[in-house]
């Protein structure tokens, strides 16, 4: 079945903002293009598409600093350029077969084998190494991210003898819909932040345990990024708090300027305040701090 238009979106928008935080999150490459490749797994329209603006969103990322996320890109719009392809090409039914010529086409049995598994392979889903089971509700955005949590979970399968992914992924998705009190930004916010942890490679422990039911539904949703975070995040996050307090306490005599001239890469604001430190040698430039007024985003260049 074909993502829907929100679907697409949820995903573009957690590359996004994955590729926005490359500089500061040494595991947001990582995670950008993991979302990537579920993207290129998507089966799309061309009107799913052009109604959610992906391809060029996605296409942006195609001249990301970062190469694999560059690459991974590229290959996104490569595959989405040859669905679009061949849904052109079906939309022309038999449009070969009955034009003039095709008295004069060699009959199907003279072509090559190979050529024709060729040509037949790209329209042929790929299956399933195993049968996901998830229980619905009859409520299609919510149906929908019970498979996308339970396909998260089924990365830790291996680990959990006899787990049901399904099963703990209803759970989960039935806590986020009674806390949001339905299907809100809040819920569509609690979702993003639940499977971009559960998704990210470094953090195995996090699957296994809501796979196991050591962590619930109902306690999923109340954690905060922190608190979901991977062991090696979270040190990441630690270091970077020392390291922002340390300057904090070196830049107190500092004066902080407020320009519009820095955009912040999260909201997309010109509201900003920055200063300058010399970080580095002597002779090398100077390292520009910057914080966004608007959403306390932070980033730093030479």
């Amino acid at each position: 079945m074909a993502a829907s238009v929100d679907e697409l979106r949820l995903l573009v928008d957690a590359a996004l903002a994955a590729g926005a935080a490359v500089d500061d999150d040494p595991e947001a490459a990582s995670r950008a293009v993991f979302t990537l490749d579920q993207l290129a797994q998507q089966q799309v329209t061309t009107q799913v598409l052009v109604d959610s603006n992906a391809g060029k969103l996605v296409r942006r990322l195609t001249k990301h600093t970062d190469q694999g996320i560059a690459a991974t890109a590229a290959r996104v719009v490569a595959t989405w350029k040859e669905a679009i392809a061949l849904e052109q090409k079906a939309a022309l039914g038999d449009g070969y077969a009955s034009g003039p010529s095709s008295a004069n086409a060699a009959p199907p049995l003279e072509r090559s084998n190979g050529a024709a598994a060729a040509a037949a392979a790209p329209m042929l889903p790929r299956p399933p190494a195993k049968p996901l089971i998830v229980p619905k509700c009859g409520d299609g955005n919510r149906d929908k991210t019970r498979l996308l949590l339970a396909e998260a979970l089924t990365l830790a399968a291996g680990g959990v003898p006899g787990a049901d992914a399904g099963a703990a992924a209803a759970d989960v998705e039935v806590a986020m819909f009674r806390q949001a009190g339905g299907v809100t930004p809040g819920y569509k916010a609690t979702y993003r932040r639940l499977v971009q942890n559960l998704r990210d490679p470094a953090n195995p422990d996090l699957r296994r345990r809501v796979l196991a039911r050591e962590i619930t539904g109902d306690v999923l949703v109340t954690l905060s990024a922190e608190e979901l975070a991977s062991d090696a995040r979270k040190a990441d996050n630690s270091r970077i708090r020392q390291t922002a307090l340390a300057e904090a306490e070196r830049g107190q005599h500092m004066k902080t300027a407020t320009t519009d001239q820095f955009q912040c890469g999260k909201c997309r604001q010109r509201q900003c305040q920055y200063y300058q430190m010399q970080t580095r040698s002597a002779d090398e430039p100077m390292t520009t701090f910057v914080t966004c007024v608007n959403c306390g985003n932070r980033w730093k260049f030479c």
